[in-house]
């Protein structure tokens, strides 16, 4: 086993190496954090704040009053080692991913560990570190990798917990499912058709066994309201009332509307995200290359575990409700689906191959599986048209890498493999608002159509430099041409990046209707974008 756990570090090392390497070469380093992470790097700023002045218990009262539908696990960890590694720079929110992409990847090799022996889960391991799935959505602090990393621990623990009936596990099984809900509030999806197969499982076996298993589910329930109720339970009203709008609003991208519940395109939303997420071209070369290596090993205690307490129907029972319950609450992104669920179906592909008795047919059988996903992988990802992008893109956006600079809006902005030729003029931003501000005597709202200039970066620049309170509110949806006018009607200040909105025909527009800018601060970004904070003057 020794050897297995090296060559497990030795994975860890190489993928944790070469998204560092990633995000140095491409200027991840250097830039703020885009969209969902810039409002997370904010909370992390409000729990760091009294961790500094007040040390842990200003830090833990801070978790505790933290009123938000969003976990505050991901923001809380952050805070922490940036305590240790001085700020929230965008190394500490890299090393921050990086260490829920190693707790991922070391819970499906115990995941693994339960069903297949230490050279089959080494395999699981590998192909699941390079899935674009999870490279695609371990994006730098976003809440989706630490949610993903404790549901992987929470099925693992479901699956050795013998039905429920082992208290150590169902102990370990409430804490990791509640650590999951901290960081995204969707995680028990994941979890709970599992437990409930693992109680139905339980009704038919000997009533020693019924009873330790229903005390066990509620040893599971106990401890996940220890664990996670003092944020849940406070917040529950806002957690609901963001699902809901959430299931309302969410729609494919490509699609005018969501599908009805009774369409076959919504049903099968998830299973064909999943097959263009779950596969690529390293999945490809690592199926065809170790698998058959891995085959011909001896096939071990792992099956004969797998068919004796059925953990692994339950997780299948798992995988089947949380498609279910997500396909009739909304189509959102499917790499979240993929990225929690692939170590599961990697796992299951393993032990299926290894069923096989003949060695030949292994082999043919995993030469098929590569050409699926060589042939997913090229047609499953429309955003890259190009061949060669998509093999750079899989071949090194490893695990917490960033896929932001090769999508669209990256690309709208020009940005270039290394930032050292940008210029993030948001600090020059919020001085200008701070003056605008006291010359009007009241909070500005600033309207921040931008991907980097957004407004948690603009509120986290203005914390950061003693101006908080200047700005009153901001919006950092994308703005379209036609509905400009309306949205600078209701607003004193607004940013306009040259890639997103053509300037003079935007300028011009707006005059028609006799609304003026005034341009306040104009940086050139970079050789596309030209960003302009301006004033909007409405008669």
């Amino acid at each position: 086993m020794t050897r297995w756990v090296l060559a497990l570090v030795g994975v860890l090392v190489v993928t944790t190496s070469a998204s560092a390497w990633w995000m140095w070469t491409n200027g991840f380093f250097c830039r703020p954090p885009a969209a969902e992470a810039a409002l997370f790097r904010l909370y992390a700023l409000d729990f760091l704040e009294p961790l500094e002045s007040e040390g842990a218990g200003g830090f833990l009262r801070q978790l505790h009053s933290h009123r938000s539908p969003r976990g505050p696990l991901l923001a809380g960890v952050g805070a922490l080692i940036a305590h240790l590694g001085g700020g929230l720079t965008p190394v500490v929110l890299w090393v921050t991913t990086t260490f829920f992409g190693i707790l991922f990847l070391v819970g499906t090799w115990r995941l693994a560990l339960g069903f297949v022996p230490p050279r089959a889960a080494l395999a699981v391991t590998t192909i699941v570190a390079f899935s674009p799935a999870v490279m695609t959505m371990s994006r730098v602090f976003r809440p989706q990798i630490a949610a993903a990393a404790l549901t992987v621990w929470a099925l693992a623990a479901l699956s050795r917990s013998r039905l429920l009936t082992s208290r150590r596990h169902a102990v370990a099984l409430g804490a990791f499912t509640a650590l999951a809900t901290l960081g995204k509030v969707m995680a028990p999806i994941y979890v709970v058709g599992g437990v409930a197969a693992a109680l139905l499982a339980a009704q038919l076996q000997p009533e020693e066994v019924r009873k330790a298993s229903r005390r066990g589910a509620v040893i599971s329930l106990l401890v996940f309201l220890a664990v996670c109720g003092w944020w849940l339970l406070p917040n529950l009203e806002a957690v609901l009332e963001y699902t809901a709008q959430a299931s309302r609003g969410v729609r494919p991208w490509d699609m005018p509307a969501a599908p009805s519940r009774w369409e076959v395109e919504r049903w099968t939303w998830y299973g064909i995200g999943f097959v263009n997420n779950a596969q690529g071209f390293l999945v490809a070369a690592v199926a065809g290359l170790v698998i058959p290596f891995v085959l011909r090993g001896r096939r071990g205690s792992g099956r004969a575990r797998f068919a004796a307490d059925g953990s692994g129907w339950i997780l299948l029972v798992a995988v089947v409700t949380g498609y279910v319950a997500l396909t009739l609450g909304h189509l959102g992104s499917a790499g979240k689906f993929s990225m929690t669920f692939v170590p599961l179906v990697t796992l299951a592909a393993m032990a299926g191959l290894r069923r096989i008795r003949w060695a030949f047919v292994r082999g043919v059988a995993a030469v098929l599986l590569a050409v699926a996903a060589l042939t997913t992988g090229v047609l499953g990802h429309r955003p890259f048209s190009d061949p060669v992008t998509l093999v750079r893109w899989h071949s090194f956006q490893v695990l917490s890498g960033g896929d932001t600079h090769v999508s669209a809006p990256a690309r709208w902005l020009g940005l270039s493999p290394s930032s050292t030729g940008e210029e993030w003029p948001i600090r020059e931003f919020v001085r200008t608002i701070a003056a605008e501000s006291s010359s009007a005597g009241r909070p500005l709202r600033v309207l921040t159509p931008h991907q980097y200039i957004n407004f948690p970066n603009l509120l986290y620049a203005a914390r950061c430099l003693g101006v908080h309170g200047t700005i009153a509110e901001g919006d950092w949806n994308a703005v379209r041409e036609k509905r400009l006018l309306e949205a600078v009607r209701s607003t004193d200040l607004l940013v306009l990046d040259t890639a997103v909105l053509d300037w003079d025909r935007s300028r011009k527009a707006l005059l028609a209707h006799s609304v003026r800018l005034d341009v306040l601060v104009e940086t050139r970004v970079t050789s596309k974008s030209v960003v302009r904070l301006v004033r909007v003057v409405d008669p």
